[in-house]
């Protein structure tokens, strides 16, 4: 799935709700919503940058490995994300 539409250099932004904890038990213990700017998406591999996130959410999130993102109604898995919001994720198929 390409997001973003079109093959430009212009950036699209879109939105974004995170959660952290086990999604098959469905017990969150972080959540947040808000906008990404997306940068690239190849495949089910996208990489974005997070404009509305708050320094301690991205803390919060910086080393855990059970973040999923959902996006246009596709489910994404965080794979990585540095301090300045710029994360890199792949499509789950949820």
């Amino acid at each position: 799935m390409a997001l973003g539409g079109g093959s430009g250099k212009q950036a699209s932004t879109l939105h974004v709700v995170l959660k952290a904890g086990d999604a098959h038990a469905h017990r969150t213990d972080l959540s947040w919503e808000g906008e990404f700017e997306l940068q690239v998406s190849v495949g089910p591999v996208l990489r974005g940058r997070f404009l509305t996130m708050d320094f301690e959410t991205l803390y919060r999130i910086a080393h855990r490995n059970d973040i999923t993102l959902l996006i246009d109604g596709v489910g994404y898995e965080l794979m990585s994300i540095d301090a300045n919001g710029v994360f890199e994720a792949i499509a789950t198929g949820a």
